[in-house]
């Protein structure tokens, strides 16, 4: 009875952690038996992961005492195929820690781990050793069915010579990619005593709730004519209303203590414009930095009703390429989706900031589908009409330094899937000419269904956009096929100079400007074009107040107000 908790003990365990498990029950001729498989990568980079097989096994033939076996552990990628592992079997009660390497191979429909370790027995004060690992062969035989083909092997070599272990065959159908059936072969030896036993099985894929399906499984078959019946999540737009708004709020710990001075006052404007109509939840790298701030806000005058802290370390401030993508499922209930991210191409530090929506979610209490292993994708990459379009370019998404294997009809599956788009409207870019590659958030946003909001042609050649891209963006249509009304904001009209008198030698965007519940906070560079960037901005908002924000020393990194806030919709 210990055994068998301890074994459904772990079962909950595994089954309430991110990935894939598979559970299949044996009913033999002589046995009746339970065995799960459980393969998980454990880390965003994908470096540690986690394997583990389970047995639990009653003879109905002799008695009713149950057999647990239990194989678990780490192992840490040294190079693409092979590793360290670090772990410990199970063995009827007997915990035998285990060392060794780690082998795993992965090609279409094979799969392939395997685990040599050396062990040690505290109940002979012995150390053996173990074999242990997994080989599954799953090719497609029809549009509903594969083929199920699964050889587990577990076996410890005691310094007795002893051998212990479970192999285990599996072989028959499997549906859908989730049940599998058919023919089971089990040999088992315990102290030296062999047993074989023929039947059949029955097992089922669990995927956690709070996780999506594994890119294994994920199917990139392109279809053009996008419906509805394949989203599973739709991103709510921008205007509509919000719960609060997420600001990462600068810090000294990256790039010094002048770099934080010189924004607090930007992140203080956007604080106060926002505070009064929703919730504000600011990123705080520690209790130190949350201090401060705290400091900042009470000299303002600014009450913190409605500001939320979190204490999180980030790498910087840019919380719409890296923050929470709240979307909202098929019973519209809200999700989190954590998308890759890698410091736009791996120029900048990124992990810290990477692990931060798996924190709010945690925090939130939030479901969250991880998508980092399916897609690189920073949110202000992408913009979406909130009625299927979705704007962006392939220099910051396509990208061989975010996604170098994905097509763009790939791509268009993986957000028909998850955004919920159903017409794109693709724009070359240009890779290589600042840090995002060209996000399209910098020069083009939708205003709504019908409405595009972008620069004069003009304007967007200095701003660099490819001639054939702006005759792209002005003959853009909308899912309904109509095209979009074109609303342009101009440049600046002179190159921007920072608060403490640097010269960038560069013009500022309006473009980048973020809609709340009851403000829209627009970029402001201290130019004669801001008043004639705000005025326009509010006729397309005239039930929302446009507050200009001076984004001049923040400008000098690299980025304006759309790329600091992200939006938590109710």
């Amino acid at each position: 009875m210990i055994r068998f908790i301890l074994f459904v003990s772990f079962l909950t365990f595994s089954i309430s952690s991110y990935g894939q498990v598979q559970v299949q029950s044996a009913f033999g001729l002589s046995e009746i038996g339970i065995n799960t498989l459980i393969q998980k990568s454990i880390s965003k980079n994908n470096k540690f992961n986690y394997y583990n097989h389970s047995n639990f096994e009653v003879n109905t033939t002799k008695d009713t005492t149950g057999k647990t076996e239990f194989f678990h552990v780490v192992d840490y990628k040294l190079v693409k195929c092979a590793g360290l592992a670090l772990g410990n079997t199970i063995n009827n009660g007997e915990v035998l820690p285990e060392l060794g390497l780690a082998f795993a191979f992965t090609k279409k429909k094979f799969d392939f781990n395997f685990y040599p370790t050396i062990n040690y027995s505290f109940k002979t004060n012995s150390v053996g050793f173990g074999a242990n690992g997994m080989a599954s062969y799953s090719p497609k035989i029809s549009k509903k069915f594969n083929l199920y083909n699964l050889l587990i092997l577990g076996a410890d070599f005691g310094s007795d010579n002893s051998i212990s272990g479970n192999q285990t065959l599996l072989a028959g159908l499997e549906y859908k990619n989730k049940i599998d059936f058919g023919v089971s072969l089990n040999l088992a030896n315990q102290q030296e005593q062999f047993n074989t036993d023929v039947g059949l099985f029955l097992g089922i894929k669990i995927f956690n709730l709070n996780s999506d399906e594994q890119p294994t499984t994920f199917n990139l078959t392109p279809n053009k004519m996008y419906q509805k019946s394949t989203i599973e999540y739709t991103m709510p737009d921008e205007s509509e209303p919000h719960e609060g708004t997420w600001l990462h709020w600068p810090h000294q710990y990256q790039f010094g203590i002048t770099y934080r001075n010189r924004l607090d006052s930007a992140w203080l404007a956007m604080t106060k414009a926002l505070a009064p109509n929703e919730m504000v939840h600011i990123v705080a790298y520690d209790e130190i930095e949350k201090e401060q701030i705290t400091t900042i806000l009470n000299k303002a005058n600014i009450p913190l009703t409605h500001i939320d802290f979190k204490i999180y370390k980030t790498d910087d401030v840019w919380a719409r390429d890296t923050g929470p993508i709240y979307t909202k499922d098929k019973n519209g209930k809200l999700v989190i989706q954590d998308w890759g991210f890698n410091g736009w191409g791996k120029k900048f530090k990124f992990e810290n900031c990477n692990a931060i929506p798996s924190k709010i979610a945690i925090d939130q209490k939030q479901e969250i589908v991880d998508l980092n292993a399916i897609m690189i994708l920073e949110g202000g990459s992408v913009e979406i009409d909130g009625n299927g379009t979705l704007m962006a370019t392939k220099s910051a998404i396509l990208n061989k330094n975010r996604n170098p294997k994905l097509t763009q009809e790939q791509a268009e599956i993986i957000l028909n899937k998850y955004y919920g788009v159903v017409n794109f409207i693709w724009l070359e870019g240009v890779a290589g000419l600042e840090i995002t590659d060209m996000h399209i958030d910098g020069f083009a946003k939708f205003a709504n269904k019908n409405s595009l909001v972008t620069m004069s042609e003009n304007d967007l050649l200095e701003w660099q956009v490819p001639a054939n891209d702006i005759i792209k963006l002005y003959n853009s249509k909308n899912a309904e096929g109509q095209n979009y009304k074109i609303v342009t904001l101009p440049l600046t009209q002179n190159e921007v100079t920072t608060e403490y008198g640097k010269k960038l030698g560069y013009k500022g965007s309006y473009c980048n400007y973020y809609i709340a519940n009851n403000v829209v906070l627009v970029p402001n560079y201290n130019d004669a074009n801001d008043a004639i960037a705000n005025a326009t901005i509010q006729s397309l908002y005239p039930n929302r107040k446009v507050i200009g924000i001076d984004v001049r020393n923040l400008y000098a990194n690299g980025g304006m107000i759309h790329c600091v806030t992200l939006q938590q919709p109710k």
